[in-house]
């Protein structure tokens, strides 16, 4: 993560955040799904526990489509950010191939497209949107959602829910995570 002060760090998980993988761990132990809903403080780490969870499934699984939704424009470019910044500091060993990226996405294929069939590389993706655009995600499929701030999304939050929670199937290796201060 990049610290408010000093040098980009590979943080231990904070107290809040070991609580919250505790109950991650245990819903993919029972049911292989994580469906959380977690409310939490200011600055505690929820959103850098969220994309580090995201990150690390798309970034090192095969067909994971991902999908992050932030409150407004510049906090959806804050969490890019912090996404491109996991991707970055993977080490060079286990690093997929990344087709592109751009300011909303990192799609993880093989750039070549003569070689592409041969070895396509992990036909992941990691997209971050804003809320404020109500159509994010409409007439997609996805496995793992992270809405981020949730209480900040206004009224947009019934329109966001009724085009995104049904493209992600309830089986295994899927998630939702709802992450925000109380509303």
């Amino acid at each position: 993560i990049r610290p408010e002060m000093g040098p980009i760090v590979r943080p231990d998980l904070r107290v809040a955040q070991r609580l919250v993988e505790r109950v991650i761990e245990e819903q993919i132990k029972e049911k292989g799904w994580i469906r959380l809903c977690e409310f939490k403080t200011r600055q505690h780490g929820g959103s850098s526990h969220a994309i580090g969870r995201g990150t690390h499934r798309a970034f090192l699984n095969e067909n994971v489509s991902a999908l992050i939704v932030a409150q407004d424009d510049s906090t959806a470019s804050n969490l890019f950010r912090m996404a491109e910044l996991a991707y970055e500091g993977m080490d060079k060993d286990i690093r997929p191939v990344r087709r592109y990226l751009t300011k909303q996405e990192i799609v993880l294929e093989n750039p070549d497209v003569k070689t592409r069939a041969e070895f396509p590389g992990l036909r992941s993706r990691l997209d971050i949107q804003s809320a404020t655009h109500v159509h994010t995600g409409v007439g997609t499929t996805r496995n793992w959602l992270h809405l981020s701030e949730v209480c900040r999304y206004g009224k947009a939050i019934q329109d966001l829910k009724g085009s995104i929670i049904p493209a992600i199937p309830l089986m295994p290796g899927t998630a939702i995570i709802y992450e925000s201060a109380p509303f």
